[in-house]
């Protein structure tokens, strides 16, 4: 099923799908997510199958607000003051949970967590009704190009997906920026949207 990000009916049936163990596509400010439960080990194990994603390449999580990040991970100065600066953004960090409540596959490889608050208007009006933590990755098959035609994301995904979210995208189309804080260093994971020099 299609559903405009301006339906009303797309915030309910997209939590109906999270809180059911089921996958959703969803319009982010970057580029298009496939997104669950990031509770569930079902739900995120779906996401590995639906992109044929290696067991060893993590998982990021939505959170809502910083609050949010302040109350559930440790945090040094610098840390902070990047997600202050430039979150809700396409920034995505690496954080050390206080305790992790979180499906044990978002990260098989250690205990850390990449963190993100989207800036888009859909995704936080999803994640404050949701008022849980979504596991999202880009919506492709792993090592593939996203897909950003929401006709092609239905052929490629539909029969896996519950709900395909039609919305507004970034138009130059490039994913979100992974840093980790390293001592008082900026290491820069993968280079998206956001230009390091800028941080």
């Amino acid at each position: 099923m299609i559903l405009s990000e301006n339906n009303d009916a797309a915030i309910k049936s997209a939590i109906t799908s999270l809180t059911s163990n089921n996958l959703i596509i969803l319009p982010t400010d970057t580029i298009y997510g496939i997104a669950a439960n990031a509770k569930s080990d079902i739900a995120v194990q779906k996401i590995y199958d639906i992109k044929k994603r290696s067991k060893n390449k993590a998982i990021a999580i939505f959170v809502k607000n910083i609050q949010e990040i302040e109350n559930n991970f440790y945090l040094n100065d610098l840390e902070r003051k990047i997600i202050n600066q430039y979150f809700p953004g396409a920034v995505t960090i690496i954080l050390k949970p206080k305790k992790n409540k979180l499906s044990k596959f978002l990260n098989q490889n250690d205990d850390s967590l990449a963190v993100r608050i989207p800036n888009h208007e859909f995704c936080l009006k999803l994640l404050e009704k949701f008022d849980d933590i979504m596991a999202v990755s880009s919506s492709n098959i792993s090592g593939m190009a996203s897909i950003k035609d929401i006709n092609l994301l239905q052929n490629k995904f539909g029969d896996k997906v519950n709900l395909v979210i039609e919305g507004k995208i970034s138009e130059d189309y490039l994913a979100s920026t992974i840093i980790k804080i390293e001592g008082e260093a900026i290491k820069i994971l993968r280079q998206g949207k956001i230009n390091i020099n800028k941080l």
